[in-house]
C-alpha cells in the first residue's frame, strides 16, 4: 500500500476533525429542542412494573378495559424498558436525555470509524451522508426500545462485513450473542439478527459475474459456519418471554392493516413533502447514485442489503435510519473518487482554520442549548400539561376514553386508560378501531359519516356516539381540541360536561341520561 504524504495524513486528520465538529454540531443543535417524548413514558413505567414484581407481565396491566377483557400482552422489548427505568432512577429524565444525545455521537463516531480509509475518497459525498445522518440521528435516538436496535445493526453489519472480506476470522462467533440481546431488547427487529446472515449466506452459494454484478463463492466449510451460527442466533432469539413468537412478531405487525394506515409513524414517505425529500430521499439517492455510476464490481451482498434496506424505508419513513446504516458499510466502497490536490499556500490552511473556529463557536453555542434544555425541565417532551394530569388524577374517571396520543403519559401517572401507543394489544380485539373511530367519527376501514359536502351528519354521529357509549359506558373523555370527537361533545352540554381545557386538551365528564345527573 502506497505510504500517505505528510500532506495527505495532516488532511485526514484535519477533515477527520471537522467531520466531528459538524456531527456533533448538528446533534446537539436538534437535542436542544428537546427530545420526544413518544411512547417513551408507558416503556419507563414498565421497566418500573417488571423492576417491582421480578417478572415480566403476560396481560394487560394498563387500560381498564384490557383488564376486563384480560387481554394478553408481553412486552417484547422488556430488557430496554429496564435499561430506561434504571438510567431514570439514578439521573432523572436528564439522565435519559443525556444517554440519548451520547448515543447518537457515538452512532456517528462508529460511522465514521467503520469507514475511516475512504473519508478522503470524495469529501463531498462524505460531508453529506455523514450530515444527514446526525439530523436522521438527531430526531430518531430517543428513549424507545428501537434506540438500542441501531447499534445492536451497527453491530450485526459489522460482523458479517468483517466475515464477508476475511471468512478466516472468528467475528460470526459473536453473532447468537447479538440475537439473544435484541430478542429481549427490541423483539420487533430481531429478525434482523437472522436474515441478515442469511443473505450472506445467499450471496456465497455460487460465484456470479453478471456484467459488474458479482459474488464470491465461500467454501463448505465458510458456508457450514455461517450457516450454524445464523441457525443459533435465531434460536438465541427465542430465549426471552415471547418465545418463539419473537421469530415472527415483526411480520405479524406489518399485517396490522390499520396500524400500518393510522399510525404516522409508520406512514411511507411522502416524496412531495420538501422537508422528507432532502432528509429521506436525498441520502438515498446519493447513495443509489455511487453504486450505478461506479466502475469497480458491485458485491451482490451489497445489492441485497441495499434492496432490504430500501423496501423498509419506502414502506415506513423511520427505517431511514436503518437504510443509513446499513449503507455506511458498502456506500463509500462505491463512491466516485474526487482527488484532492496537493497546495503548500496558506489559503488553504486559513480557510481550515476559519472553518474550524466556526465549528467550533457553532459547537459551543449548541451545548450551551443542550445544557439549558437539560436544566430547564423540559428535556422530554410531553403532550399533556401537569394541570391537566393533576386535574384527571382528581376527578378519578373509571372508564375514561382518552385520546391516543395521552395514553402512555396517563400510564406513567397511574390512570387507567382506554388506549395508548400498545397498537399491537388493542388491534385484534377491536379497541384501536373503536377507539379511532370515535376520535375521528369516523368508522375506521367501514363507512365514513361525514358527508360528501364536508359537513358532520350529527343524526349519524349521534347513533354512533351511543353505540360507543352502550359498548364501553366511559364516564369520562378527554381529548384534543382539533378532534371532531371534541366538537360533538361541546355540542351535546346537557349529556357531555366540559370541565378543564389547556394546553390544547379538554376534559369532558358525561352526564347521565343527559338529565343533568352526574355519574
Amino acid at each position: 500500500m502506497k505510504k500517505k504524504t505528510i500532506w495527505e495524513q495532516s488532511l485526514q486528520n484535519w477533515f477527520a476533525v471537522m467531520l466531528v465538529g459538524m456531527i456533533v454540531t448538528i446533534l446537539f443543535l436538534y437535542f436542544s429542542q428537546g427530545m420526544s417524548g413518544n411512547d417513551y413514558w408507558w416503556h419507563v413505567k414498565t421497566g418500573e412494573w417488571i423492576v417491582s414484581h421480578g417478572r415480566v407481565p403476560q396481560t394487560d396491566i394498563y387500560s381498564w378495559v384490557g383488564r376486563q377483557k384480560e387481554i394478553l400482552w408481553t412486552p417484547h422489548e422488556w430488557l430496554s424498558e429496564v435499561c430506561f427505568y434504571e438510567i431514570r432512577g439514578a439521573a432523572g429524565d436528564e439522565g435519559v436525555y443525556l444517554f440519548c444525545a451520547a448515543g447518537a455521537v457515538g452512532l456517528n463516531l462508529c460511522m465514521l470509524w467503520v469507514n475511516r480509509k475512504r473519508l478522503l475518497d470524495n469529501c463531498i459525498f462524505t460531508l453529506f451522508f455523514s450530515a444527514f445522518f446526525a439530523a436522521v440521528s438527531g430526531i430518531l435516538c430517543y428513549g424507545r426500545p428501537h434506540f438500542f436496535t441501531f447499534f445492536l445493526l451497527f453491530a450485526e453489519l459489522h460482523c458479517l462485513y468483517t466475515y464477508l472480506e476475511y471468512p478466516e476470522s472468528n467475528c460470526i462467533y459473536k453473532l447468537p450473542i447479538l440475537g439473544l440481546l435484541w430478542g429481549n431488547l427490541h423483539a420487533g427487529s430481531a429478525p434482523l439478527s437472522y436474515l441478515l446472515p442469511a443473505l450472506l449466506f445467499v450471496s456465497g452459494i455460487w460465484d456470479i459475474r453478471l456484467g459488474r454484478l458479482c459474488s464470491h463463492k465461500f467454501d463448505k466449510k465458510e458456508l457450514g459456519k455461517l450457516a450454524f451460527f445464523t441457525l443459533w442466533s435465531a434460536m438465541c432469539i427465542c430465549i426471552n418471554p415471547l418465545g418463539g413468537k419473537a421469530l415472527t412478531y415483526p411480520y405479524t405487525q406489518v399485517g396490522q392493516a390499520l396500524q400500518m394506515q393510522i399510525i404516522a409513524e409508520w406512514g411511507a414517505p411522502d416524496i412531495k413533502q420538501t422537508g422528507q425529500l432532502i432528509l429521506y430521499f436525498f441520502p438515498v439517492f446519493l447513495t443509489i447514485i455511487g453504486i450505478l455510476l461506479t466502475k469497480k464490481d458491485v458485491r451482490l451482498f451489497d445489492v441485497l442489503i441495499m434492496g432490504l434496506f430500501g423496501y423498509l424505508f419506502l414502506r415506513s419513513k423511520r427505517f431511514i435510519i436503518l437504510y443509513e446504516i446499513a449503507a455506511g458499510f458498502w456506500a463509500f466502497r462505491y463512491t466516485l473518487p474526487v482527488k484532492v490536490k496537493e497546495k503548500n499556500g496558506g489559503v488553504e490552511k486559513g480557510l481550515a482554520v476559519l472553518a474550524m473556529t466556526a465549528l467550533i463557536g457553532a459547537g459551543c453555542a449548541a451545548s450551551v442549548l443542550v445544557g439549558r434544555t437539560c436544566m430547564s425541565g423540559s428535556c422530554i417532551s410531553m403532550e399533556l400539561s401537569q394541570e391537566m394530569l393533576e386535574f384527571v388524577k382528581q376527578e378519578k374517571p373509571q372508564r375514561l376514553f382518552n385520546d391516543y396520543d395521552y395514553g402512555g403519559e396517563l400510564i406513567f401517572n397511574d390512570i387507567s386508560v382506554f388506549f395508548d401507543g400498545r397498537a399491537d394489544v388493542y388491534s385484534d380485539v377491536g379497541i384501536l378501531s373503536d377507539g379511532v373511530s370515535l376520535l375521528f367519527l369516523q368508522k375506521i376501514n367501514l363507512e365514513k359519516i361525514i358527508d360528501r359536502t364536508g359537513r358532520e351528519n350529527q343524526a349519524v354521529s349521534q347513533n354512533f356516539v351511543t353505540d360507543m357509549l352502550e359498548k364501553y359506558d366511559f364516564d369520562g373523555f378527554l381529548v384534543r381540541d382539533t378532534r371532531p370527537l371534541y366538537e360533538f361533545l361541546r355540542s351535546c352540554p346537557h349529556e357531555y360536561e366540559l370541565l378543564y381545557e389547556t394546553g390544547g386538551a379538554a376534559y369532558f365528564r358525561r352526564i347521565k341520561g343527559g338529565d343533568g345527573t352526574k355519574k
